[in-house]
């Protein structure tokens, strides 16, 4: 075995101190390429920018994950790098880096082994890391096989991946992949990814499935649905432009488009996009109530056992940071229903949005988390993996002593909202930390039963948890 000397590693510099989670090198890029050649090892680079929300997404719930940071810290030299200051300028621009997050696989030499966009789950964010180290699925061997003509499932995915895609150019390429195939076999696994990916609702791919009820059985209503709503954000939203439409002819279509499925889609996406425009104009209580108004044809007609999810609210306050105070006053006043669950979403991210692993948090700030957190679980209607999320951040935060209490709090919630073995394992692991093993032990045994009906190959890692605790061990 091949050992790295010290002073190797002091030239290369120091990795985050984090105990858990990817262990991020603090080094220029041509340094981590020494390092991945000493050792045998690819090199991973998280592209990322500091506005982009899924970047963020990927640092706060991602990276700090055990399981995550297991996998990449034995597999990869893991960097972070800003593609808009300082290096990473450059290798945005050596790579062809325009879309964040970007996350980058490179060999020792700085060849591409590997690309892919976007955020994703821990568990989808591993098999990332499986596909990049693998010689057969990788960019690198799918580039030798488009450059040999082949047309594959493979191929098709990683060409639109990465062309600057338009639907003559999406519908070329899948009549390539399905042309001389019988619609029959459009739904294997092989070939339904790549249609639930790419296929435009104005096609004969976006007909197939929205008219193929056999579909809801094989493939499942829900992924279905999701296809769908896909097919129909992009045409509502980009495609419409360049199918000659107007923002008018493009709303008449889909209204009469005659599809359950259509129509679902096209009210959650006349509800999603309508918040962007209420916030260029925050003051004016019509258009908060204009809003509230799609929310409602909604929620009522295809989800009304469910309060409605206010995330996108979220988002854009978080990015765009208004005046939060003026905003919630307008809200107010228009008395409308769905007003406190969209006041209770934004109270939500202010306070989330004080909690950071990068400072010491002053007095002030863990008192707001605190007392914030307090407010939001009355008459709680949050989804219950964002506030799992949340109870977990606290929790993991270096200041955790200050905020279990308000951990547990949140972390019970999820439990009444159903039997994850995320939420579970969560509330186990704060009861740890808390010293009450007894507890902690209970409900991560609840939690591999959990784990065992829902993803058993997940098992063992829940198992060792359940191990430290009957130990009296904590996991920070």
């Amino acid at each position: 075995m091949l050992c790295l000397p010290l002073s190797l590693l002091a030239q290369h510099g120091s990795t985050s101190d984090k105990s858990v989670g990817i262990r991020f090198m603090d080094v220029p890029l041509a340094k981590a390429l020494e390092t991945a050649s000493v050792l045998n090892k690819p090199v991973f680079i998280d592209c990322y920018t500091v506005w982009c929300g899924p970047c963020k997404y990927l640092s706060s719930d991602v990276f700090p994950d055990k399981r995550v940071g297991d996998f990449y810290n034995e597999k990869f030299i893991c960097l972070q790098i800003d593609m808009e200051k300082g290096e990473g300028l450059e290798i945005a621009k050596k790579y062809e880096i325009k879309s964040y997050p970007t996350l980058l696989f490179l060999d020792a030499n700085g060849e591409v082994m590997h690309r892919d966009m976007g955020s994703r789950s821990v568990d989808n964010f591993i098999k990332l890391g499986e596909t990049a180290l693998n010689p057969e699925k990788n960019s690198a061997s799918i580039i030798k096989k488009i450059k040999n003509g082949e047309v594959t499932a493979a191929t098709v995915t990683y060409t639109l991946d990465n062309a600057s895609r338009n639907i003559k150019l999406t519908i070329e390429w899948l009549d390539k992949l399905f042309g001389d195939k019988p619609e029959a076999t459009w739904s294997n696994d092989e070939l339904w990814p790549v249609l639930e990916k790419y296929a435009p609702l104005k096609s004969k791919y976006g007909e197939y499935i929205i008219n193929n009820k056999e579909l809801l059985n094989k493939i499942g209503k829900t992924r279905v649905e999701f296809c769908v709503e896909r097919m129909v954000a992009n045409f509502y939203n980009m495609e419409f432009r360049e199918l000659g439409y107007t923002r008018i002819g493009v709303e008449q279509y889909l209204e009469n488009y005659n599809s359950p499925m259509v129509d679902r889609a096209f009210l959650r996406q006349k509800f999603s996009l309508g918040l962007s425009l209420v916030l260029q104009h925050p003051g004016d209580q019509a258009a908060w109530t204009m809003w509230f108004d799609k929310a409602a044809a909604y929620y009522k007609k295809y989800e009304p056992q469910k309060a409605p999810d206010f995330q996108n609210i979220e988002v854009i306050i978080q990015n765009n940071k208004p005046d939060i105070n003026y905003i919630i006053a307008t809200i107010q006043s228009t008395k409308h229903e769905y007003a406190p669950l969209a006041i209770q979403a934004i109270n939500f991210t202010v306070t989330s949005s004080l909690l950071s692993k990068d400072k010491v948090l002053s007095q002030s700030a863990i008192d707001s988390i605190n007392s914030g957190s307090e407010a939001i679980l009355k008459n709680c209607t949050l989804d219950p993996l964002k506030v799992n999320n949340f109870a977990w951040a606290l929790v993991s935060h270096p200041q955790r002593d200050k905020f279990l209490q308000t951990a547990r709090k949140l972390s019970a919630y999820t439990l009444t909202k159903g039997d994850s073995y995320y939420w579970l394992d969560t509330y186990a692991t704060i009861c740890a930390q808390l010293h009450q093993f007894d507890e902690a032990i209970k409900y991560q045994a609840k939690a591999i039963e959990s784990v065992k009906k829902q993803d058993p190959q997940k098992i063992k890692f829940y198992e060792d948890m359940l191990d430290k605790f009957k130990k009296h061990e904590t996991v920070f």
